[in-house]
């Protein structure tokens, strides 16, 4: 279509502008797992630092006639499931675009997160996928980039252990079974300790 067309041109002379002077990377990319309130529920947060001046594009465009939107892929297919949609925050924007002469959402320097609930199935889990976004500025635009993720989700630790607490009557009193011997109450011993105890949660 004409608009991709007027994508890749002005991809292309970008390029060709900065060959020689390094790679010109206005958006980076980290990438995190939280866990939910509801069991074995996470989520998957992404995060892109963008400079001033660039933005990158929407999810939930209405058209791909125009700029490549971010998109999430996940190679890794069991083990997990997506619940609801990716909430994606940051100084977002929706109106008329003049280079691309057309309405978009787009999202602008200095951050913009995005954040997907799963379901964990099986533990421990390694999810691995890559993502897919466009950048450009108030004269130009980046080629659509590839950026690989993957998360590590380790087992849940076992929340069935409860902190166990010996009282002081409740100490031991067979470390020395054999020699049976009683302390005298109207003659305490010096230094005379109750040992107790304390299991704690490991």
């Amino acid at each position: 279509m004409k608009i991709v067309s007027i994508v890749a041109l002005i991809s292309f002379l970008f390029c060709v502008h900065v060959n020689g002077q390094g790679v010109l990377e206005p958006v980076t990319w980290d990438w995190k797992v939280e866990k939910a309130n509801e069991k074995d529920h996470y989520f998957l947060i992404f995060e892109a630092t963008i400079d001033a001046g660039w933005k990158i594009y929407s999810q939930y465009l209405e058209s791909d006639d125009g700029p490549v939107r971010t998109s999430f892929f996940y190679d890794t297919k069991d083990g997990f499931a997506l619940i609801g949609k990716n909430e994606e925050s940051g100084k977002i924007k929706s109106g008329y675009d003049a280079m691309f002469d057309m309405d978009l959402i787009t999202l602008k320097a200095p951050k913009a997160s995005f954040k997907q609930e799963i379901k964990v199935s099986q533990f421990p889990l390694n999810i691995a996928g890559y993502l897919e976004f466009m950048t450009c500025d108030d004269k130009q635009c980046l080629p659509p980039a590839g950026i690989d993720f993957e998360f590590n989700i380790a087992a849940p630790q076992d929340q069935t252990d409860k902190k166990k607490t010996v009282k002081p009557d409740e100490s031991r009193t067979d470390l020395d079974d054999s020699s049976n011997s009683t302390v005298n109450p109207e003659a305490p011993s010096d230094n005379q300790q109750v040992n107790t105890t304390n299991h704690g949660q490991k």
